[in-house]
């Protein structure tokens, strides 16, 4: 009887580890499903991000010729408005947006429009 509560006690023991080691390898499967899912979401986000720089530098590119046409415009604006004596501290300077640029330029336009009116009524 003592032979036989040994085998059984020593079966419980071997049962208690193997119980133990599944446990551990269930939490290490379940420890390399969640890895992988992460890699997944880490490769996706990769591919955003340079999706999200390719965009960009083609924004840049679409708006640098739009963006020097107004710097060059808002140029000829300042030097017709500095040779009608206006003010030039509001104008935009450089490395300002280029809506900044074109507000400006739009307002400068109707200054100069206004300008013109006056010198057409002075000299009609």
């Amino acid at each position: 009887m003592d032979l036989e509560r040994g085998v059984i006690a020593e079966a419980l023991e071997k049962a208690k580890a193997l119980k133990s080691e599944n446990g551990k390898l269930k939490s290490h499967n379940d420890s390399l499903a969640t890895t992988k899912a992460l890699r997944g979401e880490i490769e996706e986000g990769k591919s955003l991000a340079a999706r999200a720089r390719d965009e960009a530098d083609s924004a840049v590119v679409y708006l640098t010729e739009p963006t020097n046409s107004a710097k060059e415009v808002s140029y000829v604006l300042r030097l017709a408005l500095s040779d009608l004596g206006t003010n030039s501290n509001d104008l935009p300077r450089e490395g300002s947006s280029a809506v900044d640029f074109k507000e400006w330029s739009q307002q400068a336009s109707g200054a100069l429009t206004d300008a013109a009116g006056i010198y057409g009524e002075c000299c009609a």
